[in-house]
């Protein structure tokens, strides 16, 4: 997946309102955002951003399979493999997972992991794209690539590693067509295809909770890395901080 193309739609007006649309999602889901550790893995730096500044300490995580990745200034990012992130146990609050999922060649692998990174009680949000909607079937946006799900395909990969699910949510029902884009034509749209489509819609975002005591097993490391706590990651030489 080309970061060039990632960064390439949310600059564009169809991507400004996907982002804002997600984020009004994501802030309602995380709610109180002070003194948490909010992490991400993907794509997630613009949506991390929004919670800077909120007593809060928040970190991106871009995976291997994301090429030529360059950050953007004020940006803090750590680039690893997707099943061995570099952060100690029970560590963060909140794991935001978007442009990820869908790419990962070891989702068990990823999901062990986050699972080993969260603490019981601590909450994952996925946002992954619907097998069944309109925007996996097409090229230009950046959910039409990779593995999509469904509902149960979600559901089954997350109770399997041990996330209890706490609600599965529909959005984005705009056509992911730019040409025709139009801001108020976009927000009528949703309002109105949410009561049609249903279940039709262009992502799913799952809000899973860690409630089992037993941990998922992580994939067995062949080399020993050290394994950071968020609040001292920021101080570490493989961070790229420009």
């Amino acid at each position: 997946m080309e970061f060039k193309n990632l960064n390439s739609f949310y600059k564009n007006n169809l991507g400004k309102s996907v982002e804002k649309l997600l984020q009004q999602k994501i802030n309602s889901y995380i709610g109180n955002k002070n003194n948490k550790v909010i992490m991400g893995i993907g794509y997630t730096e613009k949506y991390l951003k929004h919670f800077q500044g909120n007593k809060c300490v928040t970190l991106s995580l871009i995976p291997s399979f994301i090429d030529n990745f360059h950050c953007n200034k004020n940006n803090i990012n750590v680039v690893c493999e997707e099943d061995h992130l570099p952060i100690s146990n029970d560590s963060c609050d909140v794991f935001l997972l978007l442009h990820c999922l869908e790419h990962t060649s070891s989702p068990w692998g990823l999901m062990a992991e986050i699972n080993r990174i969260l603490p019981s009680g601590g909450r994952i949000i996925v946002v992954v794209p619907n097998r069944v909607g309109l925007w996996a079937r097409r090229s230009n946006n950046p959910f039409g690539s990779g593995r999509s799900y469904t509902k149960g395909q979600l559901k089954k990969l997350l109770n399997s590693t041990g996330f209890f699910e706490l609600k599965i949510d529909y959005n984005i029902y705009y056509p992911p067509i730019n040409n025709f884009f139009n801001n108020k034509l976009f927000s009528l749209c949703e309002k109105f295809l949410k009561y049609i489509l249903r279940e039709n819609s262009g992502v799913i975002i799952g809000v899973y909770e860690k409630r089992v005591r037993k941990r998922a097993k992580a994939k067995k490391r062949l080399f020993k890395m050290p394994l950071l706590k968020p609040n001292i990651a920021l101080n570490k030489d493989y961070i790229i901080k420009n």
